[in-house]
């Protein structure tokens, strides 16, 4: 045999390979934080990386897996709006987000870069705090689950421009969960850590949609947001000393033409739990 006929067998096994990864069934995908100053549980679902996605079943399935969660809150992670969508899009995804209001009461969403560099980042906010939607980067918020356990929730904005401001953000709410002695919990769109990153119980990102492409039952990843190639932070719970980072792989399945592979878009979940005594 020669050469040409072992490229055309690998590249059709590469084809094949790639073609089996293929699927786009939303998910839940679950993780347990546990953590001394968690008495009782708290359950959390995390949303990220829609980009103003239409649900060709009218968000029926992203609807039961949040119910199948039972949360106590809902964590909007940023690039829930895409910075392409034409407003027809955006308002369909606001009725998707006043649909899960109306419903979780308690909702907290932070800006990724799709909001900041569609240049309509304030408005959005706006307009989701209009509905009765937390923003976090404002401020942050001591809450109390079904269990009566209480945490708090701060979140940085994205706004590369104005790093002081938000550093200033993260730093004012770092301290103020130092000083609750409460379970604090960071949502960030992009996945990176800082000085300063050590001082939360978790973190909780999207940005990087799970890696695009990835090895069968792996979490590395090819490529993340910003055309970044092999990303350190893409999908998975991560252990820096103390903290813990989630990274979720984003929920819509249109990726500028690339397709995801073996990287099921999904609803993350997130229950704290105390520490197992024994």
């Amino acid at each position: 045999m020669n050469k040409k006929y072992y490229a055309m067998i690998f590249g059709a096994a590469g084809l094949a390979f790639a073609a089996a990864g293929i699927n786009n069934t939303l998910t839940l995908k679950e993780y347990t934080v546990r953590s001394e100053k968690i008495t009782r549980p708290f359950t959390m679902v995390f949303l990220s990386d829609v980009h103003s996605q239409k649900f060709k079943d009218g968000g029926r399935a992203l609807f039961e897996l949040i119910d199948s969660a039972c949360p106590d809150c809902i964590l909007l992670g940023g690039d829930i709006f895409d910075k392409y969508a034409k407003p027809e899009q955006d308002g369909e995804v606001y009725r998707l987000i006043q649909s899960i209001k109306s419903k979780y009461r308690n909702c907290f969403y932070v800006s990724g870069n799709h909001e900041y560099e569609s240049g309509k980042a304030a408005d959005l906010s706006q307009k989701l705090r209009a509905t009765g939607i937390s923003i976090l980067g404002d401020e942050s918020f001591v809450f109390e689950g079904a269990t009566g356990q209480k945490v708090i929730i701060g979140g940085m904005e994205y706004d590369p421009d104005n790093y002081g401001r938000i550093k200033a953000q993260s730093d004012s709410f770092s301290a103020a969960a130092q000083k609750s002695g409460l379970f604090s919990v960071l949502v960030r769109h992009v996945p990176y850590f800082t000085e300063g990153d050590e001082n939360f119980d978790l973190i909780i990102s999207g940005h990087n949609h799970g890696g695009l492409w990835r090895f069968p039952k792996s979490d590395l990843g090819v490529a993340g947001g910003g055309r970044k190639l092999f990303p350190k932070f893409v999908h998975g719970e991560y252990t820096i000393g103390n903290t813990k980072l989630i990274v979720g792989s984003g929920i819509t399945t249109s990726t500028y033409l690339l397709p995801r592979i073996y990287n099921v878009p999904e609803v993350v979940k997130v229950t704290l739990q105390p520490l197992r005594r024994f």
